[in-house]
């Protein structure tokens, strides 16, 4: 696995228009040189009003409570998704700790849907200060030579709007922000920061991601844009040898085949034989990360899928052994553009996607209430 890359973006309305369809975003193959983002004159750096909190007063204890709560939410949402026929990647830490940005301005119900569907257990007190702790421990990870693992978030102001001093504090102290202030209402300069904003996230995924905003995303009514990314690229511990890499018959779920090329070797590792599937746990270079693979056996996909849950994962953790494993792989590149908002309503987070119920009022000094939320895709690839 060379690189993964996801993105989250969320937009702030202040009143209710129809949704934007969801831009299309290329997504070249390989990483190219990318030219330093120009910033234009309607778009102003901003110093956040706090500086971040680089030693968060939360104890190991809440960090593994965040941590329960996001492998929760990986497993529901992942069981909500119609994933048909077609192959699937998401991060759900990108969903996660995007919207617990958007949680510290939401009040009442719209803030009690979003810690239930996002498994946000913690109390306020400590939930911000959870997620800074667990983002600095991964991106401490990006100081190991051996692999890159690192999440970004930007978020743009409309110029003038009375956000709540408190919000952009809470947001500020507790996650890794570039702070812009932009106008959206002008058409000339909501081009600007449509602009400056692809090429802002261009150079935060090193130039995979060049276009997350299309020509109509953002509205005279947009009031902040919020995005996160996320970016990983390992090599294996033991890379495969290319040179026995070949082409075979692999066989899909409605049993026809096709050919393409899978990679092979013999390697001493973790590996666990449970009932009706076999795992493996193929160590990164660093040995610090993993990925787990789990082939269930011959007409057993669907049973095997509903048992996905942190349960089954830990079960798999602990039944792990060493020994000389056979592994057949195919190579494989994975995209996936997934809209969020009906997804989430139906886990229950209905009320922050509706213009009449959503109570964002913790972000605005006026104590708008008219304001709501739309998402878009996060991109996989």
């Amino acid at each position: 696995m060379k690189h993964l890359i996801g993105w989250l973006l969320i937009v702030l309305l202040f009143s209710g228009c129809a949704a934007p369809q969801a831009p299309e975003s290329p997504l070249p193959a390989a990483a190219q040189p990318v030219p330093e983002a120009v910033v234009p004159p309607s778009i102003e750096p901003v110093t956040p009003p706090v500086a971040r909190e680089a030693a968060p007063a939360v104890d190991a204890e809440d960090v593994a409570q965040l941590t329960a709560g996001n492998q929760a939410f990986a497993f529901d949402f992942y069981h909500a998704l119609d994933k048909g026929d077609e192959n699937l990647v998401f991060s759900p830490y990108s969903i996660t700790s995007a919207f617990s940005m958007v949680y510290a301005g939401a009040r009442n119900r719209t803030a009690d849907q979003m810690a239930t569907t996002l498994h946000y257990t913690l109390p306020i007190t400590t939930h911000h200060a959870a997620f800074n702790a667990l983002d600095q421990r991964l991106n401490a990870q990006t100081a190991n030579d051996a692999f890159r693992l690192e999440t970004t978030n930007g978020m743009w102001l409309q110029r003038g709007f009375p956000f709540e001093p408190a919000y952009l504090e809470t947001v500020a102290a507790n996650y890794d922000l570039s702070l812009w202030l932009a106008d959206f209402i002008d058409p000339e300069h909501r081009n600007e920061a449509t602009r400056f904003i692809n090429e802002w996230t261009a150079q935060q995924t090193s130039g995979r991601i060049r276009k997350i905003l299309g020509p109509d995303t953002l509205h005279e009514l947009t009031r902040l844009v919020l995005i996160n990314a996320i970016y990983f690229q390992a090599d294996w511990l033991t890379p495969f040898d290319e040179a026995l890499t070949e082409v075979l018959p692999f066989t899909r779920l409605d049993e026809t085949t096709v050919d393409i090329p899978q990679m092979r070797q013999v390697l001493y590792l973790s590996n666990a034989t449970g009932e009706r599937y076999q795992a493996v746990a193929l160590p990164f270079g660093g040995e610090s990360l993993r990925m787990i693979a789990v082939l269930p056996e011959p007409d057993h996909f669907s049973e095997i899928e509903a048992q996905l849950s942190p349960m089954f994962v830990r079960q798999i953790r602990d039944q792990l052994i060493v020994e000389d494993v056979w592994i057949l792989l195919p190579r494989f590149q994975l995209k996936s553009k997934i809209e969020l908002v009906d997804y989430l309503a139906a886990l229950g987070m209905s009320d922050l996607f509706d213009p009449l119920a959503a109570d964002l009022s913790g972000t605005s000094g006026n104590g708008q209430r008219e304001s709501y939320m739309l998402t878009h895709p996060s991109i996989m690839p």
